[in-house]
């Protein structure tokens, strides 16, 4: 009587565990980067547009680079951005 109720609770378990399991999340659209979010429904749709140009802009100056020197890129290009944003204002 005690092995059928642990094969009924090792049965239980399994069922459970097939029950619950979830799908991974889907890849990206190009599979390397999320898409681009909807500016006209931003917050703030300007910023996001400036961004968003920023971001694109980078992407092509850093094109064809190895990924730890694209990533190197793509940050140092958005901190130039970033910098000459922060100097316009202060102007």
């Amino acid at each position: 009587m005690k092995a059928l109720r642990i094969a009924v609770l090792a049965l239980a378990c399994g069922a459970a565990t097939l029950a619950l399991a979830q799908d991974p999340p889907p890849p990206p659209s190009d599979g390397k980067h999320p898409p681009m979010m909807d500016c006209s429904k931003a917050p703030e749709p300007a910023r996001c547009e400036a961004r968003q140009k920023a971001r694109k802009e980078a992407m092509e100056k850093c094109k064809g680079m190895a990924e730890q020197e694209h990533r190197k890129c793509m940050m140092d290009q958005l901190k130039e951005k970033k910098q000459e944003k922060a100097d316009d204002k202060g102007k």
